[in-house]
């Protein structure tokens, strides 16, 4: 079940969208077996290296103040890469051609639209416990977590490192969430399956720029095999000008 954590914090905006956007394969696993993959931190770390890293004066801080070895750090951070699954989404109140460049290909793919709120409720139906907020943009050369913002969480964290990304992806405007569960039954290698309401989390889909009608058919098909009232939209940048 999502659950509240004071080191996560919605973006301010109120009215704000949350979107997903993946290729059509990875869409009709998510209508087959009604659950979001989140792959482990581990798996991001390999795309980018600094996931779950630390600034060079938290690092500093981590050696200097609070004494701790560099094996002791880097044992640390690399298990909690391997216990955090990641599900990386996007918040804007429009589509992004550049998140349809990113992460999805132009006339083969699919945006998921739902909001905060919904996004949270999808996962009432399990026992994993999953935290979500928007990710925060640092420099890792100059500054510090939060970059010294007055509601910073107090004091260490695991999440912490891994609700920051370097300021280079702020482009991306991410929200994060994240499970992490102890139990037997859920020890995982390279992420985890986790059941989720479908008429919670797709309120609406949007094909991507490009997408041929008879792609645009099937994606509404299967959909609606599922979630019969959910709208299938063409992308906007599709439109053409009046004049």
């Amino acid at each position: 079940m999502w659950t509240p954590h004071p080191v996560f914090r919605d973006p301010k905006q109120s009215s704000i969208f949350l979107w997903r956007y993946i290729d059509f394969t990875k869409f009709i696993h998510l209508l087959k077996t009604k659950s979001l993959f989140f792959p482990t931190a581990a798996v991001l770390h390999d795309l980018d290296l600094f996931e779950g890293s630390l600034p060079a004066k938290e690092y500093d801080y981590y050696l200097r103040t609070l004494k701790l070895s560099e094996d002791s750090i880097k044992r640390g951070q690399d298990r909690f890469r391997a216990e955090f699954c990641v599900s990386c989404w996007h918040y804007n109140e429009t589509e992004s051609i550049a998140m349809w460049k990113l992460y999805s290909q132009l006339g083969n793919g699919i945006a998921i639209q739902t909001t905060i709120s919904d996004f949270k409720a999808s996962f009432s139906e399990t026992t994993i416990l999953v935290n979500s907020g928007e990710v925060i943009y640092i420099d890792y050369d100059t500054e510090y977590f939060y970059r010294g913002s007055d509601d910073a969480y107090p004091g260490l964290n695991g999440f912490v490192p891994f609700i920051h990304k370097r300021s280079i992806y702020i482009h991306e405007q991410e929200y994060r969430a994240i499970a992490s569960s102890q139990r037997e039954s859920d020890y995982f290698d390279k992420g985890l399956s986790i059941p989720v309401k479908l008429e919670l989390l797709i309120k609406k889909v949007i094909v991507a720029p490009s997408t041929p009608i008879w792609i645009y058919e099937l994606v509404k098909s299967e959909l609606h095999i599922v979630l019969p009232n959910v709208i299938v939209e063409h992308s906007v940048y599709d439109k053409e000008p009046l004049a």
